[in-house]
């Protein structure tokens, strides 16, 4: 089939072939290599780079002449905010729909006595939720095999 980008499948101008701007590569040029960036940016970070200790310096200044805006941006580049926690909570081995229970009671009173955030309730609960998942399936598997045993 011919390489040309006005023909579509079927032999007929492809319908905005005219309206495309710039023109597609041709055969074997797949434009500029992967990772390269563009030279905007690669001037910006070098200047970046060069000055980012003054810049540091002057943001510490600032910061202990009572700037809250530059003391929030360096108190949030030297300790950010944690994205989650270890939670230490007493749960049991989750086999039985009875033990799945037991454990969201567990998260649930550990919710309501502020021990853990609700975010972090529900991240908990998801991952008890994949595990009632599984009892499921290897119940019914169990099922299954001893079914076809009898049979």
């Amino acid at each position: 089939m011919p390489c040309n980008p006005l023909v579509g499948t079927h032999s007929e101008p492809r319908k905005y072939a005219m309206k495309t701007r710039g023109r597609p590569f041709q055969a074997g040029n797949s434009g500029k290599p992967r990772g390269v960036r563009h030279r905007a940016t690669q001037m910006i970070e070098r200047i970046l780079t060069e000055g980012a200790e003054n810049v540091a310096q002057a943001a510490v200044t600032a910061a202990q002449n009572g700037d809250m805006t530059a003391a929030r941006l360096v108190l949030d580049r030297v300790c950010p905010l944690r994205k989650g926690r270890p939670i230490m909570l007493s749960i049991t081995a989750i086999d039985t729909p009875a033990e799945i229970s037991a454990a969201l009671s567990t998260i649930t009173l550990a919710m309501c006595r502020a021990e853990i955030s609700p975010e972090e309730t529900a991240v908990i609960a998801g991952v008890i939720k994949a595990k009632c998942e599984l009892v499921s399936v290897v119940e019914l598997e169990a099922r299954i095999r001893e079914l076809e045993a009898k049979a």
